[in-house]
């Protein structure tokens, strides 16, 4: 088999892998909302491409004795380059105002059972917001089989990094979602202008593939303290990347396999 050959067979069963991930994320409720466009490879043009490549490679070494291997790098780099699965996260609604992404009770391992109870909670403490609320993480209580929610504001589909909320489990009171504005200024984002979702996913999937991890995952919109924009791409579960959302310029990278050494 050409490495060509190998490179086709290779993405073909990732992607087939991707899908499989993406069916599982899928989640069909009314209240499922989406941020931006999904943006993902289309193989068809890449594969014919390769295909022709590989038939005038395979002509140009039949013809000339001693002929190196004539795979292009602008094909390589066409293919590197192009290749990623990115989504939007799909996020929930609770309520009239609470939202959460529709993976996390998986990453937080979170038996279905369980999984019940807390949305019960959420429903509960969302009767009290005024605000919009992503959900980002949920972990345990002091209290026994109680749990502590954490939480950031959206708006117009945008979530405010330093906007934090959390609300703890209290025997008197139940779950009351607390704002901690010491940090946070109100802002109004610009949303005009934005870099096309594709090119920024391309960017993203160059230094991912770079720094040895599959291009593959989802990604938020979100704003800093000075309302700057920018996506937030959670890669393979455990890495971060940011960036910048009207320039496309790279703002913070951390990789992570999700091993403790």
């Amino acid at each position: 088999m050409t490495d060509i050959s190998k490179t086709i067979t290779a993405l073909i069963l990732t992607i087939a892998t991707a899908a499989n991930f993406a069916a599982c994320m899928k989640v069909n409720t009314e209240d499922e909302i989406r941020l931006p466009e999904v943006s993902q490879i289309n193989l068809t043009d890449i594969i014919k491409e390769d295909t022709e490549s590989e038939g005038e490679e395979e002509t140009e070494d039949h013809d000339t004795a001693g002929a190196i291997d004539t795979t292009s790098e602008s094909q390589t780099e066409r293919t590197e380059a192009t290749y990623y699965v990115f989504n939007p996260a799909n996020l929930i609604k609770i309520g009239e105002h609470t939202y959460y992404p529709d993976y996390i009770f998986k990453y937080r391992n979170i038996e279905p059972e369980y999984q019940e109870y807390i949305i019960s909670r959420l429903t509960e403490a969302d009767k009290d917001l005024h605000d919009d609320l992503f959900v980002y993480t949920i972990l345990e209580s002091e209290y026994k089989d109680e749990y502590r929610f954490f939480g950031k504001m959206i708006m117009d589909g945008i979530i405010f990094e330093e906007a934090e909320m959390m609300a703890i489990y209290d025997p008197q009171t139940g779950y009351v979602w607390d704002y901690n504005i010491a940090k946070f200024r109100r802002s109004d984002p610009d949303k005009t202008n934005l870099m096309p979702e594709e090119e920024l996913c391309k960017i993203v999937s160059r230094s991912s593939h770079d720094a040895g991890y599959l291009p593959m995952g989802t990604y938020l919109l979100k704003a800093d303290g000075q309302g700057r924009l920018y996506y937030e791409f959670t890669i393979d579960r455990f890495s971060l990347v940011t960036i910048d959302a009207h320039t496309g310029e790279l703002i913070t990278e951390h990789y992570w396999d999700g091993i403790y050494y």
